[in-house]
């Protein structure tokens, strides 16, 4: 029970941090570096996008001539990890199809998403 109560406890900090940055992002806020706005997971997801989207426009970026685009401009993964605040072996796995921490470890969960949130309105409920 007490591995359950740990991932309650941290499932609830990183929503509470994420209102707090989406708070702080629409408030403006540009000085604060990235790494105190979003948590890893958040960042990683924004880092692995950024890193598809520079990788498209590589791709698409052909020679008149026909021939492939230069390989020593295709995206570079330490580069974007940095910008991220990220450890570019973490970025590789993620863009490389890795899993989340939350994905890799759904199978351990009793409960689906949906069956708690019905469990915790019907607590609530029946607290009220």
């Amino acid at each position: 029970a007490a591995g359950g109560s740990d991932r309650y406890k941290w499932e609830q900090r990183h929503e509470e941090e994420s209102l707090q940055n989406a708070e702080l992002l629409a408030s403006g806020v540009q000085d604060l570096p990235l790494s105190d706005l979003l948590p890893e997971e958040d960042r990683l997801d924004a880092a692995a996008e950024e890193y598809h989207k520079q990788f498209q426009a590589y791709e698409a970026a052909e020679n008149t001539d026909g021939t492939p685009p230069d390989p020593t401009k295709e995206p570079s993964v330490r580069e974007i990890a940095a910008s991220f605040y990220l450890h570019h072996k973490t970025l590789g796995r993620r863009i490389n199809g890795g899993k989340s921490r939350k994905e890799a470890h759904q199978h351990r969960q009793r409960l689906t998403k949906a069956e708690e949130k019905a469990l915790v309105r019907w607590i609530t409920y029946l607290a009220a």
